[in-house]
């Protein structure tokens, strides 16, 4: 017996067809061993309809894709072929089987309970009057209703046509929506390394979701004529290949695919091989990004869709490179300009700043000297003085980082720092001397070795852009910077290391005061009135810094002898302290040469 398109496929009067070549067709059987196509569930508890059905459908494709059978016999067997089978596109639903109303749950499950509000469904009875096709409509979210005794197989084929589409088109727009969802969260991170991997994935998804049911790609970015020996990498992938992003491109594709792609990366355009088809677009510079998409030849549209993702994927990567030159400037400028001192001339942003803007703050004021560097010069020469400086400031630069500080400038063999407060600035000023110390441990026999002094006060300062538009330059105007220098000026001349005024000293705990001694009462050149001065001993050994508590009476002494002008009587009381206590010996020479001057 043979069926047209228009004979009924269920009719009680004519009888049933039997394939006793497939009686034994499994329950989840195929129509084709494709990937690439369209899964649709029939379910019905009569093999004579699943019979019909397959015969119907077996070689029906839509938009080029088979589509592929599951045929199962209960409402319960398609509960389990669904909870292990993804992406069933249509499934068409007796409803009378174990009971009257299991397709009509079998419905309501697979929407409410497994969740899925893609899959189109059908139903399909031979009892209509039982399950009335508008109160079902109504109630039950379906695509169509077909009776078994008035469908034909062009009207089934119809039905099942029109769902697939519509289910593709469902998931498309879903791919879409969420492809879009990710590009936007990417777009506020579009120049970080993984908001731009972020962004190439979404993009990626988008073009998969319009090439359904291609469900693979890659984006692939090597250099020129180059995908072998770790030559690329994946940028973006999809499907079966998401799990390789960040993988050289030699451990995802077959030596084979690799050697039949590497002329055509050389060349451009479109390129094929096996069932990867794939577009290289060029971008400045050796790289040839390489997009691959899995499922054969595409069609017309879907040319022109890959096409104008390749240009936009060009763009996005031209973009990125200027960005990343633009950062790297910034980032250079950054070295010459430090961001905390733009802050302080009270502005966010660098191009804000113009000649005369200026704030003022109270800070501490660090002044750094290398003592006797242009002797070292001399002995050793530029070259190697330069190389010796530099060694130094890189560790001094850390340590001053990590202390809240930020360099003005460097002068030569000397630096000012800037500290918010006098505590920092104080701890830093001990670790820099530490650093120097194990510089001085760790050079070679015959190296020369940088000793520093350092200057310690602080006040109100300001902070400018000093110049005009076309060359500026930031810095500090205060008393508090000259008195600073003034300050190093003192710990060189009586050879102490950390030298700092009292109201630096004021700033400071009862645990930071303990390792201080005062030192002189002294008229600084510039200033109006004698200062304080201390002497910090808290990186000396503790024998040095027990020799010079011994030592400080006599010092004291000797200050107030000197404020009085009788420099004989500071010479005898410094010299039994002369040999313990650099600085006595310092002083004591200091007098020996004022009183010769005025005896």
């Amino acid at each position: 017996m043979s069926f047209s398109d228009d004979d009924l496929l269920f009719d009680d009067d004519e009888g049933v067809l039997v394939d006793d070549e497939n009686q034994e067709d499994s329950a989840h059987g195929s129509t084709g061993g494709s990937q690439l196509t369209w899964r649709v569930l029939v379910v019905d508890d009569e093999p004579d309809v699943l019979l019909m059905t397959r015969l119907a459908l077996q070689s029906l494709t839509v938009d080029g894709m088979a589509v592929q059978l599951h045929l199962v016999g209960s409402a319960a067997e398609a509960r389990r072929f669904l909870a292990e089978t993804p992406d069933v596109a249509v499934a068409i639903v007796d409803v009378i089987m174990e009971d009257l109303t299991a397709g009509l749950d079998l419905v309501r499950w697979i929407r409410d309970g497994h969740g899925d509000s893609n899959m189109r469904l059908v139903l399909r009875t031979g009892q209509p009057g039982n399950t009335p096709e508008a109160q079902v409509t109504a109630q039950y979210d379906i695509h169509d209703y077909l009776g078994k005794a008035e469908t034909t197989a062009r009207r089934l084929m119809t039905c099942v046509i029109g769902a697939i589409r519509a289910w593709r088109d469902i998931w498309t727009i879903r791919r879409q929506r969420q492809g879009l969802q990710r590009a936007l969260r990417a777009v506020g991170q579009l120049f970080d390394t993984p908001g731009l991997r972020e962004l190439l994935a979404a993009i990626l998804d988008q073009v998969t979701a319009l090439l359904l049911p291609r469900r693979s790609s890659l984006l692939l970015l090597g250099l020129e004529g180059s995908l072998q020996e770790d030559g690329g990498i994946v940028l973006a992938a999809t499907g079966k290949y998401a799990a390789t992003v960040g993988r050289a491109v030699p451990e995802v594709l077959d030596d084979a695919i690799l050697r039949e792609l590497q002329p055509q990366l050389v060349q451009g355009g479109v390129v094929r091989t096996g069932e990867l088809v794939g577009y290289v677009f060029e971008l400045a510079g050796e790289s040839r990004p390489l997009l691959l998409i899995d499922g054969g030849p595409l069609q017309p549209w879907e040319q022109e869709l890959v096409e104008l993702y390749c240009h936009s994927v060009a763009l996005a990567l031209r973009n990125r490179s200027l960005w990343e030159q633009q950062l790297s400037w910034y980032r250079a400028m950054q070295r010459f300009v430090p961001r905390e001192l733009t802050g302080l001339v009270g502005k966010a942003d660098l191009r804000e700043i113009r000649a005369g803007d200026s704030s003022s703050q109270s800070m501490a004021v660090c002044f750094v000297d290398v003592r006797q560097f242009s002797q070292l010069v001399l002995r050793e020469g530029s070259d190697r003085a330069f190389r010796l400086l530099n060694e130094l400031f890189a560790d001094l630069g850390q340590v001053v980082a990590r202390h809240g500080g930020v360099i003005d400038k460097y002068m030569g063999d000397g630096a000012l720092v800037l500290f918010p407060g006098g505590r920092g600035a104080l701890l830093a000023a001990v670790q820099m001397q530490l650093r120097c110390e194990a510089l001085r441990q760790a050079a070679a026999p015959g190296q020369p070795q940088l000793r520093m002094g350092i200057g310690l006060h602080c006040g109100e300062i300001t902070v400018g852009a000093v110049g005009h538009d076309e060359r500026m330059d930031i810095s500090v105007v205060s008393q508090v910077v000259n008195l600073t220098s003034r300050v190093q000026e003192v710990a060189r001349n009586f050879t102490c290391d950390i030298v700092l005024t009292d109201e630096l000293a004021a700033e400071l705990d009862d645990a930071h005061r303990q390792g201080l001694r005062p030192l002189l009462v002294h008229l600084l050149r510039g200033a109006e009135q004698p200062v304080r001065l201390w002497e910090c001993m808290e990186h000396l050994p503790q024998s040095v810094q027990q020799a010079r508590l011994q030592a400080q009476a006599s010092l004291q002494a000797a200050t107030a002898l000197a404020q009085q002008g009788r420099w004989a009587a500071v010479v005898a009381s410094l010299a039994p302290h002369v040999s313990a206590d650099e600085t006595c010996h310092q002083l004591h020479a200091y007098a020996i040469e004022l009183t010769t001057r005025h005896p």
